[in-house]
């Protein structure tokens, strides 16, 4: 498989390798959101809001990610149903998406404790 810049598109026919795709740049990201999250450092919109709210109500942030990502796909189905009167832009990769996103970043959460404990900043770690 070809990996340099949009060529593996080309690559890429069946709906299988499709799903394969997803899945990888799935796990990707739920690994970036987790380095993100446990960083203490500037987050990003769409993991500020559900890490307030999780903070706020002490809540998992893997749970409430996932209510939030779900939320935002309703948004979307409602706002493209009245506008372009079709679903534009949501379908099976959207949805396997927001339903994997919070559950990886619990997994990678729990069992990389030595290194959410490494990236806790002191103050945290004394309360």
């Amino acid at each position: 498989m070809l990996l340099c810049g949009f060529s593996i598109v080309f690559l890429i026919k069946t709906y299988i390798e499709q799903l394969g795709l997803v899945l990888m740049g799935t796990v990707l990201l739920s690994l970036g959101v987790f380095l993100e999250v446990n960083s203490h450092a500037i987050i990003m919109p769409g993991e500020g809001l559900p890490n307030a709210i999780a903070l706020m109500h002490q809540l998992k942030f893997a749970k409430v990610k996932v209510y939030n990502d779900f939320i935002l796909i309703g948004i979307s189905l409602v706002l493209a149903l009245s506008f372009t009167h079709s679903l534009a832009g949501v379908r099976e990769g959207t949805l396997i998406a927001a339903f994997l996103t919070g559950r990886l970043v619990n997994f990678f959460t729990e069992h990389a404790n030595r290194f959410v404990a490494w990236m806790t900043p002191a103050a945290d770690a004394n309360n």
